[in-house]
């Protein structure tokens, strides 16, 4: 007698957790290279003091301060996926604002 065990197509979560290593890389990328560059060019190529370069960088964590319980409201009442869309969009909206800037 042969026994034939039915066994359950077997789900790969590579795509899924490949898709959130690569969100989470954009991301941080999103924000080190602002912070990383934003110094430079205000002091340097602006022709700011560096008091303005370090209001500049502080500013950016207070608005994550500020934009942290707005998010966090987001995300409870109308899920991950709208937060990433209106963080992709704040991104957006930063980097016009930085390309702006330089003009």
């Amino acid at each position: 007698m042969s026994r034939t065990h039915a066994t359950a197509p077997v789900r790969s979560e590579n795509p899924q957790i490949l898709s959130s290593a690569c969100f989470s890389f954009l991301g941080f990328m999103s924000i080190g290279i602002p912070m990383a560059v934003m110094p430079g060019l205000i002091h340097h190529e602006l022709v700011f003091s560096t008091l303005v370069a370090d209001l500049v960088i502080g500013l950016q964590y207070l608005v994550r301060l500020l934009v942290h319980p707005f998010s966090c409201r987001v995300i409870d009442s109308a899920g991950p996926r709208q937060g990433v869309v209106y963080g992709l969009a704040g991104c957006a909206l930063g980097g016009l604002l930085m390309l702006l800037g330089t003009l």
